[in-house]
């Protein structure tokens, strides 16, 4: 046996337990937060998205493909495919080693739907990030954040919330989505 491969064992030996313990603490935590902001922030929310609160289902989630991480929540209107709102923490490479680290909310659609969601977003000239897989919002932290962290998770919600209500909700996204 490799001595790399002896020195992980035994430390793995010692801390396995406790280091699974930590995350799923940790994501428990994470999780729970979103759930907080989205179901206190829920009326308001459905409103702006123009769905039927009793239509939104929450649901854990979280996405690991080795260089890039996402742990939170998504939600997505009942009985329908078409779209997913999601909530939570991103991790991705940053320059060198380093992780970088934010607060993401995002809407993921059928390609020709956040098409258009981008066209109206653009003619409002309302600020948002996107890509290929979906249009979004997102603010990098730190561990320096930490103890400002509700507010930032309100603070976000509230322009998330704010982007749907001046794009008209998800009728922005056209026919077909939802």
């Amino acid at each position: 046996m490799k001595e790399q491969e002896q020195k992980l064992l035994e430390q793995g030996i010692k801390e396995y337990v406790d280091a699974l313990n930590a995350i799923n603490a940790f994501r428990l935590l994470i999780q729970t937060k979103f759930r907080e902001v989205v179901k206190t922030n829920l009326k308001e929310y459905s409103a702006a998205l123009g769905i039927e609160e009793s239509r939104l289902e929450i649901k854990e989630h979280e996405r690991s493909d080795g260089k890039e991480f996402y742990l939170g929540i998504k939600c997505f209107p009942k009985d329908t495919s078409y779209a997913e709102f999601g909530h939570g923490f991103y991790w991705e490479h940053a320059e060198g080693a380093a992780f970088e680290t934010g607060i993401w909310m995002w809407v993921w659609s059928k390609r020709r739907n956040l098409e258009r969601l981008r066209e109206v977003l653009r003619q409002k000239a309302l600020h948002h990030d996107g890509g290929d897989q979906g249009v979004w919002l997102l603010e990098k932290i730190t561990a320096s954040d930490v103890s400002q962290i509700e507010g930032k998770l309100d603070d976000m919600m509230e322009r998330w919330i704010d982007l749907w209500r001046k794009a008209g909700g998800i009728a922005a996204m056209g026919e077909g989505s939802l």
